[in-house]
């Protein structure tokens, strides 16, 4: 029993009961309501908290409630994955100075803010008020503004590039209007023409399959495909080409007998460039060597191309994978080449959670490698 004048808790009646300090979700712990006044911006009552939370998760994403002073009071795990916070303050001057502005302009301000919150971090933030408090939405704008450079860069590398076929084109036609009357000439410069037009075509053939290797995973049709077929349709699309410069197909060994979850469509054009460029830089008679395996380690499924061909210098293997990219321009002059082919490659690699990978000798050949992960059912 308890003690006399008590019930069972040990609280003489009439007495209130101790009450811990209340810590407020999402306020700094070490903030807790005490019987002392704190500085009205610290003051963040119960039903306000539960409003701001509220229209909080209502906008979503990342969302910072700050005082007009730059205290953070809600942070949400969104809000956390950026560099904006340190010690419930905000961290990025840029940002105190927005709210500071957007406190006296009292109305919604938004701006957007270029790399200043980090190494290539683009962000776009939108100040509201709410009873005293500025609410924060933030929105990561990195992805859309690299995407966009990206796109700038494509357009003027594309430009670029179909001039050059273009001007022999138009220079070619004006030849033969002088030329018309010696049939040699003319027969000389229909040939260039078809060269050009040839050229010009497999380059707008090279950039609708970058485009489309560039598209969302999702865009794809995912399926289970048997990598061996992978393999025999891209030596059989690709025969007539190494018959044409008298190169041989080799299929090494026993096939691999595995399965991938992707696109076939795609990963047949992936291994239907790297055959390509295999045969466009070999000598005739030479042999291109492809091989597959099983690497149970890694879980996943190797398909290497080797050629004899003249080799990559180490420099070159840094840039080889970039648009538009060629170790040897004067080659790719000659051979029509887009320097458009690697970067398929290593785009549809990515959307398929693969990887490319080079290993060459100057003068010696070149041996890449696909890797993909093994689909195993479920």
């Amino acid at each position: 029993m308890g003690r006399p004048g008590t019930d069972n808790s040990g609280i003489v009646p009439g007495q209130h009961s101790p009450v811990p300090d209340q810590v407020v979700p999402g306020l700094d712990p070490g903030r807790r309501p005490s019987n002392s006044s704190p500085p009205e911006e610290y003051c963040f009552d119960m039903h306000l908290h539960k409003e701001a939370l509220k229209m909080a998760k209502a906008i979503g994403g990342c969302v910072l409630i700050v005082s007009t002073k730059g205290k953070v009071e809600y942070e949400s795990e969104q809000a956390k994955l950026l560099p904006l916070v340190k010690g419930g303050e905000l961290v990025q001057p840029d940002l105190l100075s927005f709210v500071a502005e957007a406190t006296e302009e009292k109305v919604t301000v938004t701006r957007r803010f270029t790399g200043g919150f980090g190494p290539m971090l683009h962000v776009a933030v939108e100040a509201s008020h709410y009873k005293g408090w500025i609410v924060l939405s933030i929105s990561n704008l990195t992805e859309t503004v690299q995407t966009e450079q990206v796109r700038r860069d494509f357009v003027s590398s594309v430009g670029h590039e179909l001039r050059t076929p273009i001007t022999a084109i138009e220079l070619i036609a004006q030849t033969l209007g002088v030329v018309a009357d010696d049939p040699e000439q003319v027969s000389h410069f229909a040939g260039r023409l078809e060269e050009e037009i040839t050229r010009l075509s497999a380059l707008t053939e090279n950039m609708l399959s970058l485009s489309l290797a560039q598209e969302k995973a999702s865009d794809m049709e995912f399926t289970e495909v048997d990598l061996d077929k992978v393999i025999a349709k891209a030596v059989r699309h690709q025969e007539m080409a190494a018959r044409k410069k008298k190169v041989e197909f080799v299929v090494v060994g026993k096939k691999a007998k595995a399965s991938v979850w992707g696109d076939q469509a795609s990963l047949v054009s992936a291994l239907e460039n790297l055959l390509s460029n295999a045969v466009h830089y070999s000598q005739e008679g030479a042999q291109v060597r492809i091989t597959s395996a099983k690497d149970y380690s890694s879980r996943e499924v190797a398909v290497s191309v080797a050629d004899q061909g003249i080799g990559i210098s180490p420099e070159d293997q840094e840039r080889i994978f970039e648009r538009f990219y060629r170790a040897d321009p004067a080659r790719a002059q000659r051979t029509g080449g887009s320097g458009l082919g690697l970067s398929i490659v290593k785009n549809i690699m990515a959307r398929h959670g693969g990887s490319v990978r080079v290993v060459s000798v100057p003068n010696a050949g070149s041996t890449f490698t696909l890797r993909l992960p093994l689909y195993e059912g479920g």
